[in-house]
């Protein structure tokens, strides 16, 4: 195979969004402008009373006799949602009935000072399970309580709510123009590698990599780092540049270093040598479960927030298809912490994309950062392990202490004035209970504040108008004193962070139903959550930079052919294989096993046929994109210009086949022979096989009705056979059902999308 591109380019079919620049330039929403002008008027009108000012909404109680610490939550949130839409809300509240409630608050609050802290489990074997239901007065995880002097809102103790909330607007809006995030050439380089954990070194990468107050962070191990590259490509398109890369070890950063000395990493031995990681289980840095990377990354993210950054946290399988932070300070521009939307009620956050802006300290998303860190660092910390329903210990890095279930359970507690322990602890119970725990629990959903907003462009549906979902967000219980500035979450719409499976969003922006296929953009961001094969995912839909594959080529194995070697595909756009056994999933294979033995006797390397897209086990539905659903056998895109076009999804491998994206990126111009599959005979010596093909460096047999029209080969050395079958076995590695032989029938990969 030729050299691959520089890594920052050598992409296959663009779509436009990498070299454009998004320019959405808009003023303040009139909500935000009535907001400010309210919000002054309350502090002239208001302002010898102020300090004496309480607020108390019994909307935000759950019931009446919830009168302790949920209530001046309540009051907290409700502060911060009347700061935004003025006076005369505040004076409608301001009532007997408000300063009743707030008396009652208070002795709430001394009764809780009076109580003592929670004390740790006595018993390894006891039950460790929330109270029924879990209101305010909910006990802490299974856990030691926080040292003495632990931050304040960081798993303090609690304290009487006297607190109130700053009364001024939300985040003012920033620059609309993507040209004023654009920073390629504007940040330093990294002169050193540093380990994040010494003194300074953060303070260091962020002063280096930052521009204007904006950073992207992201986490590599050495199993993710061509996916990582092609990441740091895809933000190279956008002229960005702001970012810097975790690894969990030195040497990773080391090799990035000696690939491109241009390339920011830093790596961390945050939790390296805890006691509690070989507890539950959590040594493996390998893989998609980087349990020490995924805490590092929200520990630094709380760090960075409390220096004044503002900080983005994406998944190496994101694609920017624009530059985000036109929306970021526009459409979202008075809102704070924005998460994919992966449900449709709260908790229901997926952590893939996480973007924190002006998240000040003692706010309710700053609390969030530092309080979702302190969550895992008690259970991690305490001396004895978290068990589940069955005694065994809760390990796992998806388990109790996967840090999406825990942001999760804090984003509830600081949105809905209550503890919860709502997805984390429901991994403690037998499996027939987790669907229903958390209701017999007495969890309740949280209700979304809604909000009309305007899709911006070039967003597919620029100019329509679309509800977004948010939340005010509170430290709990809040601090003794002082003033905590305002802050929202948000669970951002599919247009916004898109997914391709299992997360919320219509049709279009959920890449499974095949729409990230065409323009404009259908998200502005698209994250690969519940995708099979995201490398080859990512080709077909041209947002592969080949070059990231240049870090690590997979060594060849023993039966390889060299990566020079002529090819040998079929005719395209696409075959049936239906005739083998009546069947396509077993007649697929079985014309592959044919193809190799053709390729193997003369030396040539096989391109994967395309399937015919009009096959009838190919699932349909009329909202997807050419009505093609399917993608558990199958992923769509377009070959040749030409499409749909559908790619075998679970018989991938990278070096032993070569698939019809990398024919089209590698070999464009390769000089080509068509060879009529009737020339070559129902059957063929492997000796003929050569001679029959030719010498041009990609031959295309042509004339095929179906697969299984493939002539057999006769004569196949042993060390040819034991080839093809070694190749076969290792293309279907992502086929979980045995056996893995020539004539493997396979109904699927291990799970659906």
């Amino acid at each position: 195979m030729p050299a691959p591109a520089p890594w920052r380019g050598g992409r296959g079919r663009g779509t436009g969004a990498e070299g454009g620049a998004l320019s959405i330039r808009a003023a303040h929403s009139r909500g935000v402008a009535q907001g400010l002008l309210l919000s002054l008027l309350c502090v002239l009108v208001f302002w010898e009373e102020l300090n004496e000012y309480r607020l108390v909404a019994k909307a935000w109680m759950h019931d009446a006799g919830s009168k302790t610490a949920r209530g001046t939550h309540a009051q907290a949130v409700a502060a911060a949602e009347a700061s935004r839409r003025g006076l005369e809300r505040l004076r409608r509240q301001q009532s007997a009935e408000a300063t009743a409630a707030n008396a009652t608050g208070t002795a709430a609050a001394e009764a809780v000072v009076a109580s003592k802290p929670p004390e740790p489990a006595a018993a390894a074997d006891e039950a460790l399970l929330p109270p029924s239901p879990p209101p305010a007065d909910a006990a802490p995880p299974p856990s030691p309580p926080p040292p003495a002097g632990a931050a304040e809102g960081v798993g303090a103790a609690a304290k009487p709510a006297a607190a109130r909330l700053a009364e001024v607007p939300g985040v003012a809006p920033g620059s609309t123009d993507a040209h004023d995030y654009e920073s390629a050439g504007k940040v330093k380089p990294l002169t050193r590698i540093l380990d994040l954990e010494e003194p300074g070194a953060l303070e260091e990468v962020a002063a280096a990599r930052a521009f204007n107050k904006e950073l992207i962070m992201t986490i590599f191990n050495s199993d993710g780092s061509v996916m990582g590259l092609n990441l740091l490509a895809n933000l190279a398109g956008l002229n960005m540049a702001h970012y810097f890369i975790i690894g969990n070890t030195k040497e990773l950063c080391e090799e990035f270093a000696a690939f491109d000395a241009s390339i920011a990493c830093a790596w961390t031995s945050y939790l390296q040598g805890h006691p509690g990681l070989p507890k539950y289980s959590l040594l493996n840095e390998m893989g998609g479960a980087p349990f020490r990377l995924w805490w590092a990354r929200f520990s630094y993210m709380a760090r960075l927030a409390d220096l004044g950054y503002n900080v983005m946290y994406v998944d190496t399988d994101v694609s920017f298809r624009v530059n985000p932070y036109p929306i970021f300070k526009g459409t979202f521009g008075k809102h704070n912490l924005l998460v994919q939307r992966e449900r449709p009620v709260l908790p229901g956050l997926n952590i893939g994309i996480v973007y924190c802006q002006e998240c000040a300290k003692g706010s309710g998303a700053w609390w969030v950062l530092q309080q979702t860190v302190q969550r895992m660092r008690d259970i991690l910390d305490a001396p004895e392990p978290v068990k589940r329903w069955d005694g065994q210990v809760a390990g796992g890095a998806k388990e109790l202490l996967w840090d999406q279930h825990i942001f999760n359970d804090v984003a509830e507690t600081a949105a809905g004035g209550y503890l919860s322990y709502r997805r984390s602890y429901e991994r403690l119970q037998p499996d027939d209970k987790k669907g229903t725990w958390a209701k017999e629990q007495g969890y309740k959903e949280v209700p979304w504040e809604n909000e009309e907003v305007t899709i911006p462009e070039p967003l597919d549906g620029a100019g329509r108008k679309d509800t977004i979902v948010w939340k005010a967000l509170a430290p709990y219980p809040l601090p003794k004193e002082g003033e905590v500035p305002p802050s929202t979450l948000v669970a951002a719409p599919g247009w916004f962070f898109g997914g391709w499976s299992g997360v919320e969003g219509t049709d279009k922006s959920q890449g499974v139903w095949g729409w990230w296929n065409v323009d404009p953009p259908q998200c502005a961001m698209a994250h690969l959550v519940g995708a099979i094969n995201k490398v080859l995912t990512l080709k077909m839909l041209g947002w592969w930079w080949y070059g990231a594959e240049a870090l690590r080529a997979p060594k060849p194995k023993p039966w390889e052919l060299p990566e020079g070697a002529p090819l040998l595909a079929v005719q395209m756009p696409g075959l049936r294989f239906d005739k083998y056994n009546g069947g396509a999933a077993d007649g697929f294979p079985h014309a592959v096993s044919k193809l190799l033995d053709l390729g193997y006797a003369s030396g040539r390397r096989v391109v994967l046929p395309q399937y015919d897209c009009a096959s009838p086990f190919i699932e349909k539905a009329a909202t997807a994109w050419h009505g093609i659903k399917d993608r558990e056998r199958i992923v769509v895109g377009k070959c040749h210009g030409v499409e749909p076009c559908c790619v075998s999804l679970p018989f991938d491998c990278s070096k032993h086949v070569i698939s019809q994206p990398e024919l089209e990126h590698y070999y464009p111009t390769a000089p080509t022979r068509e060879v009529a599959v009737s020339a070559l005979g129902a059957s063929i010596e492997a000796a003929k096989v050569a001679e029959a093909l030719g010498t041009e460096h990609l031959v295309v047999i042509t004339g095929l009705t179906d697969g299984s029209e493939l002539p057999e080969v006769t004569g196949l050395d042993s060390k040819a056979q034991e080839a093809k079958l070694d190749t076969l076995r290792d293309c279907e590695a992502m086929d979980c059902t045995p056996p893995r032989t020539a004539d493997f029938p396979h109904p699927g990969p291990c799970r659906r999308p």
